[in-house]
């Protein structure tokens, strides 16, 4: 086989692996490669959004949106959150920026 050849079947051989990743983010806590920064300094999303900005998540209660990495206190405000998930997240980044990050 020659190099040129090899290269190829490992690109595709890896291309395969990440597309299989990318189907399965409903378990993102299970993927080590999505150990990247929480937003909200790791604050419960859903509480941020609520205005309560003191409320650690838990990489437990992790969900990853559009590339984006939000922790929970629990799972039930995971799953309030997920309920509208872009209108919570916009509310949650106002939220942040109009006051949650200045308490920091």
């Amino acid at each position: 086989m020659n190099i040129t050849k090899a290269l190829l079947i490992g690109a595709m051989v890896s291309m395969a692996g990440l597309a299989g990743c990318a189907t399965t983010h409903e378990n993102v806590a299970e993927h080590h490669h999505h150990e990247d920064k929480a937003k909200f300094d790791g604050k419960c999303a859903y509480s941020v959004a609520n205005g309560k900005y003191d409320i650690a998540g838990k990489p437990d209660y992790r969900l990853v949106h559009n590339g984006v990495t939000y922790y929970f206190s629990n799972e039930d405000a995971k799953n309030k959150f997920k309920e509208h998930v872009d209108e919570s997240v916009k509310r949650a980044n106002r939220a942040w920026e109009g006051g949650g990050k200045l308490g920091r």
